[in-house]
């Protein structure tokens, strides 16, 4: 059976953060400045990132401005998209008899 829920924001925020970290050239170093915290937090963070605050998250945004957060939802609304058309599929496909109705 197929997951049709969209992975929870603070592993998935945390994914896209660090993919926009990654396209802008951020040094790991500059990217833990950001967010205020110590470098060794960013590893941690990579592991699991339930611990990531919305306090955080607006020193990120007072640094470099909102792009970084609304990038991130962007690709919650994206993901969240693809899983709806996905479960959509897969219930009509769940429906799908090629004998007929019984």
């Amino acid at each position: 059976m197929y997951s049709t829920n969209p992975p929870p924001l603070s592993k998935a925020g945390w994914i896209w953060l660090r993919e926009w970290q990654h396209k802008k050239g951020i040094s790991d170093e500059d990217f833990a400045a950001y967010l205020k915290l110590h470098i060794n937090t960013l590893g941690s963070y990579d592991i699991s990132a339930h611990t990531l605050t919305i306090e955080k998250l607006d020193n990120l945004m007072a640094t470099v401005g909102e792009e970084p957060i609304v990038y991130v939802i962007n690709k919650y609304i994206e993901c969240i998209a693809n899983l709806r058309r996905f479960q959509a599929y897969v219930n009509h496909m769940n429906s799908y008899n090629p004998q007929g109705p019984m």
